[in-house]
């Protein structure tokens, strides 16, 4: 079923105690995948993030960003994590910002050692 059976498990025994009965054992087998699925999607973009291209990525209220960058003001960048955050810090850093990244420490040495060298 999965490579990481233990990792699939303590994800099942998270979703069971976050939604309990509220959701059926399909529902369960159906959100874990789709958070396998975006892992892939996470570690596929992480494997290539030095040729994606920041140019592409399109940063709403920009001015903002530029009058900063400018000043020479420091900024803070809160970034959602409903993705790979990762790829904005890229496009963040073409404007000359120096990032300073505060992240949780991952558990899991494979995942925290790809991660920084990403990072």
């Amino acid at each position: 079923m999965y490579i990481f059976q233990r990792v699939n498990l303590r994800v099942v025994n998270t979703l069971n105690i976050v939604y309990g009965e509220d959701k059926t054992i399909f529902d369960h087998a159906g959100l874990c995948e789709q958070i396998w699925r975006n892992m892939g999607k996470i570690y596929t973009e992480i494997s290539v993030i030095e040729k994606i291209d920041s140019d592409r990525i399109n940063i709403h209220n920009e001015h903002y960003l530029l009058e900063n960058s400018k000043a020479g003001q420091p900024t803070i960048f809160l970034f959602a994590h409903l993705g790979n955050w990762e790829i904005i810090s890229r496009a963040i850093q073409k404007h000359d910002f120096m990032l300073n990244v505060v992240f949780e420490l991952l558990p899991n040495r494979f995942h925290r050692i790809l991660l920084s060298i990403a990072r």
